[in-house]
């Protein structure tokens, strides 16, 4: 979530329901919405669900459905099931949802739910920030691992894997597994130390010996991806390392 906007994507197959919600969306100030599909394999194409805070998505589509998609997802999103169908209702709940809007979704109702959405979404907000602010003071992240909490120093972090709804730190002694997304731990590292290479990869810049085509050369040999998209900041921001 950007500041306190929280960023939706709607899936449906009807389109008037679509432009139902995405009007809704527009309506709210603490809502924008990134783009509206007609099936999951549409928003799976489109790549851009890492981007979004917050899914509503019809349970019954064509192809794969609603709540087969959460089941499968790899960075669970925050999601508000959309049918028709009370039925669906307790499904939904054993997902990553968060609401249930039955059609037809009237405004007042749409407006409660993210009454509730934005609130729980503000809470978390402002723990990261308090969260990142200390661990910046401190050199260090504390992390959840199970019922434990985790102090990583940031001077010990060579690089950071995604792997499904989890990300694995590789430091100089040990790798941790920890359940959380990319996304959400970039949030707790500096900018000016580490860099996001790749959808699934941060590395520290200190550990960087050089650029190859399409990958980085880290000071143990270990080559990290760079996507398209990551390039020409990484070339930019490597410009004097040695190739």
């Amino acid at each position: 979530m950007d500041k306190t906007t929280i960023k939706c994507i709607v899936v449906d197959d009807e389109q008037h329901a679509r432009d139902l919600l995405y009007l809704y969306i527009g309506n709210d100030s603490r809502l924008s919405c990134i783009n509206t599909f007609s099936t999951v394999s549409e928003l799976e194409q489109s790549g851009i669900i890492e981007q979004a805070d917050l899914l509503f998505i019809d349970v019954e589509m064509p192809g794969k459905t609603g709540l087969e998609y959460l089941e499968e997802i790899r960075n669970p999103i925050k999601a508000v099931l959309t049918t028709a169908y009370k039925d669906y209702a307790i499904d939904g709940f054993n997902l990553n949802v968060v609401d249930f809007l039955l059609k037809p979704i009237f405004e007042e109702r749409f407006k409660l739910c993210i009454d509730k959405i934005y609130s729980a979404f503000e809470i978390e907000l402002k723990a990261k920030k308090y969260d990142t602010a200390q661990s910046f003071d401190n050199e260090y992240i504390l992390l959840k691992s199970g019922y434990d909490e985790l102090k990583i120093w940031l001077k010990d972090i060579i690089y950071i894997s995604a792997e499904d709804e989890y990300v694995r730190i590789h430091t100089h002694n040990k790798e941790h597994l920890i359940y959380i997304r990319l996304k959400e731990i970039k949030t707790m590292l500096p900018n000016s130390d580490f860099t996001q290479t790749h959808r699934s990869f941060i590395v520290a810049n200190s550990f960087v010996f050089k650029i190859k085509t399409g990958s980085l050369v880290l000071n143990n040999s270990i080559e990290i991806p760079i996507s398209r998209a990551n390039k020409s900041k990484i070339a930019q921001l490597f410009k004097y390392t040695n190739t």
